[in-house]
């Protein structure tokens, strides 16, 4: 079992992994804007959602981005299309104003 880091430079990519491998995904994440980042569609039989945190950044700089991390066990053999949107989720869609978006081919 693996551990595959993933970061907005990946956005586009197509990766494979085996099952029992841990997919996590750093996205930067600025929430004092009220700007989060969420899950918008993923294959949950494939890859399985972990968790979802957030790392404030280090220092004293207030108001500065830090680091919104999800982390996805691949499970079954398939694939996923994890996508994530940057969004005010009170503001609805019309919110969004960044995607991410991966491609996870998970193999026994």
């Amino acid at each position: 079992m693996g551990n595959i880091l993933l970061t907005q430079t990946d956005h586009g990519r197509s990766i494979e992994v085996r099952v029992g491998d841990r997919v996590v995904i750093d996205l930067s994440e600025n929430p004092s804007t009220g700007f989060q980042w969420a899950i918008e569609q993923n294959n949950d039989r494939v890859l399985k959602p972990l968790s979802s945190t957030y790392t404030p950044p280090t220092g004293t700089t207030v108001g500065g981005a830090g680091q919104r991390t999800f982390a996805f066990l691949g499970q079954a053999s398939g694939i996923a299309e994890p996508r994530f949107k940057l969004w005010r989720e009170w503001e609805g869609n019309a919110s969004i104003v960044e995607r991410f978006s991966v491609t996870i081919q998970v193999r026994d």
